[in-house]
């Protein structure tokens, strides 16, 4: 269900968004009565008002639509109280032009609803606050004065109340409800009878500090530092949100016996105590939020450290100066077999080099904190040889880390690379020793036929001889071309050689040159002018195509 709007191009307004105002004017008016009740110097102004701290909040939150709700909050808690209905608009202006000065100078410079998360933004967020509660009590305390409702001399202790009072609020309560808003689960969930413990010390250090638990005569003395044990507590063990929750917690109990004169403030007048009081809690408050943010910092970084270092898929051991294992990753157990645990009671560096020498280079290596990566061969917990590579990293506590590679691969692929190197050399040469003896094979037959071509051309007739000779080295110029062509063939695939038995006598024989041949030879019969047989003349070896 919703609502137009009058103007056009006005977003719809919708019955949660009227809730919304409907359920923080009520929480507005309720804190603003409670802070009003411990209002000293004026009935209007108070050291504790928390209204401060809610209105930033739901800027934060939900942005300047909830204006008109701080507004109603800071108009109806302050008309019902004391002054006229116009003071009251002029304090209800201020307080409105506080929460949003401060919003938007957070979301400028403090990080916005996160302003929580981070150290510098925390301290940023204590600063950007401090304009707007200057022009809160600026603005009230001038209504107030124009309205005859405070005096002129009285204006400086007034202003300066309502100006801690509505710091007070900003950095005790804003980021509860913030932190609060936050929607992730809550360590005191997960740590029921620790979060108990916590929430006992509190309330028992808050009224032994505060309450008049302690003998008579010690209360006096300035206890409240106890208040740091469990507020650091929170910080370090809870969270942000468990450490907001006991700044609050603390912040009433110290309030109320404060109030009814107990504690360590309360040996000055209570207008006094008051102020000292917040001006305390608002400190433990800044305090105990860094601790947090520190620690909430801290353990994220930390997990994204322990998230990469258990899934990336290289060994990482870190050690301690005297190579004592702390951690090692899981790639580590992988590998080598060994967990941390099962590190932790054995020598590592013995179990993984078991010999001295090679140990002893090991942890120069190590000392020497270069960054070049130096190649290891590891023994594995089960006895095994592995070739790794390692570098090594020095933390700023002397922490050691190892970061190693698992190189086997990496050799295989470079021995495989090496020995395809020196196959591609071999070929090579013997490719350049083939043609090499293929011009020397060409060379012959081309010069028996360029000899007996002058001899025609000299005597003017082609003879049975010269024919003869002439055709036979032209055949076997045609089977060393054939030859030369069967052995690119074979080089693309195109020809299949297939193994079958030979008989050796009868190749030699088809081969060798006939004793009646060589006597043709001698006659100049049988032979060319080079001496090539005849019977070789356009002999091949067979190939399978």
């Amino acid at each position: 269900m919703t609502f137009a709007m009058d103007r056009p191009g006005m977003p719809a307004f919708t019955v949660r968004d009227s809730a919304l105002l409907v359920a923080l004017t009520v929480f507005y008016v309720l804190a603003g009565k409670v802070g009003l009740h411990f209002a000293f110097v004026h009935a209007s102004v108070t050291a504790v008002w928390p209204p401060t701290g809610i209105a930033i909040a739901a800027f934060l939150l939900f942005g300047p639509r909830v204006a008109p709700a701080v507004a109603a909050g800071a108009f109806l808690v302050n008309v019902t109280t004391a002054g006229s209905v116009a003071t009251s608009l002029g304090i209800a202006a201020g307080n409105t032009l506080e929460g949003l000065l401060a919003a938007w100078l957070a979301n400028r410079f403090a990080n916005g609803r996160h302003a929580f998360a981070r150290v510098s933004d925390i301290f940023a967020f204590g600063v950007v606050v401090v304009p707007g509660t200057l022009v809160s009590a600026t603005v009230g305390v001038s209504s107030l004065a124009l309205g005859g409702y405070v005096s002129w001399p009285d204006v400086g202790p007034i202003w300066a109340t309502w100006a801690l009072g509505d710091l007070t609020g900003a950095l005790i309560v804003t980021p509860l409800l913030l932190l609060w808003a936050d929607r992730r689960a809550s360590p005191l969930l997960r740590h029921p009878l620790e979060a108990s413990g916590l929430l006992l010390s509190i309330l028992v250090i808050g009224q032994g500090a505060f309450g008049g638990l302690l003998p008579r005569g010690l209360e006096r003395y300035p206890v409240a530092f106890l208040c740091i044990a469990p507020l650091v507590w929170a910080a370090c063990r809870f969270g942000r949100r468990a450490a907001a929750t006991a700044v609050v917690l603390l912040s009433g109990i110290a309030l109320y016996g404060t109030w009814h004169g107990l504690g360590p403030f309360a040996v000055v007048p209570p207008a006094h105590a008051l102020l000292i009081l917040q001006a305390f809690m608002a400190t433990m408050a800044v305090v105990t939020l860094v601790i947090a943010a520190l620690v909430w910092v801290s353990e994220k970084e930390s997990s994204l450290l322990q998230a990469i270092i258990d899934r990336i898929p290289v060994m990482i051991g870190v050690y301690e100066p005297n190579t004592k294992v702390s951690r090692l990753n899981p790639e580590f157990e992988r590998l080598t077999g060994w967990t941390t645990a099962a590190a932790r009671q054995v020598d590592l560096m013995a179990e993984c080099y078991p010999d001295p020498a090679y140990r002893a280079r090991i942890r120069a290596f190590m000392e020497a904190l270069s960054r070049d990566w130096y190649d290891v061969d590891m023994t594995t917990r089960d006895g095994r040889v592995i070739a790794t590579s390692w570098t090594n990293v020095r933390l700023a506590d002397d922490t050691r880390v190892g970061i190693g590679l698992d190189v086997r691969e990496q050799r295989r692929v470079e021995a495989e690379r090496e020995r395809a190197r020196a196959e591609a050399e071999a070929a090579s040469r013997a490719k350049d020793e083939f043609f090499a003896m293929l011009g020397h094979e060409l060379r012959n037959p081309l010069n028996a036929i360029t000899v007996w071509l002058h001899v025609v051309e000299m005597t003017g007739s082609l003879d049975t001889k010269a024919r003869q000779i002439i055709a036979r080295q032209v055949r076997h110029l045609g089977g060393l071309v054939d030859d030369l062509l069967d052995v690119n063939r074979l080089d693309t695939g195109k020809i299949a050689l297939r193994r079958r038995p030979v008989n050796l006598g009868a190749t030699a024989r088809r081969h060798v040159v006939p004793e009646g041949e060589h006597a043709l030879s001698r006659h100049g019969h049988g032979a060319d002018v080079n001496g090539v047989p005849a019977s070789r003349q356009g002999s091949r070896p067979a190939a399978v195509r």
